[in-house]
């Protein structure tokens, strides 16, 4: 079957992209929790490979950049340890009031 997910027996760089920008997000919503976190951009996406319809993914993150409101968090999936598709991507943090949840 054909999509932008999927693509001649292959997961396509539509999917892959996605799933790597929406780790990052949990990653960093996940790490700042008394914050709000606001998209910024996606930096350096590097396509190695499509991995096959029913490989196994393992996707992997971590928080490379924080100074102020900047994050940038490096994403990766990889495939029997292969780097199948690498991305930064860009945050903005704000602060919450604890008490009221308003941003300060």
């Amino acid at each position: 079957m054909e999509n932008i997910f999927c693509q001649d027996n292959h997961i396509s760089d539509t999917a892959l992209l996605d799933n790597l920008v929406h780790f990052a997000t949990v990653m960093a919503s996940e790490r700042y929790r008394n914050c709000r976190i606001t998209f910024g951009e996606i930096k350096e996406f590097t396509l190695c490979f499509l991995p096959k319809i029913g490989e196994r993914c393992e996707t992997s993150g971590e928080i490379v950049y924080k100074r102020g409101r900047n994050l940038l968090v490096q994403t990766r999936i990889s495939v029997d340890g292969e780097t199948a598709a690498k991305c930064k991507v860009k945050f903005y943090k704000e602060e919450k009031n604890e008490d009221t949840g308003n941003i300060l």
